[in-house]
């Protein structure tokens, strides 16, 4: 079986994942009332492994929610 790889970033629009103070909350500024996943769980249900880089893992352990990446 050939691996797969894929990628799920969330980026803005000029190619960026944080602020200059690796603030994120730009990600909240897109209203979406409903909560829709944007199809997330999809692509995480269908994964085995997760790399990211350390300042990523912090920013997410930081966090005031449970472990995002578990189904």
């Amino acid at each position: 079986m050939d691996p797969k790889y894929k990628v799920f970033i969330a980026t803005s629009i000029d190619g960026y994942i944080a602020d200059k103070n690796d603030g994120i909350e730009w990600l909240d500024i897109v209203p979406n009332p409903n909560h829709e996943d944007m199809g997330y769980y999809d692509f995480i249900a269908g994964i085995d492994v997760i790399l990211m880089g350390r300042r990523s893992f912090q920013k997410v352990a930081s966090m005031d929610v449970g472990w995002p990446y578990q189904i």
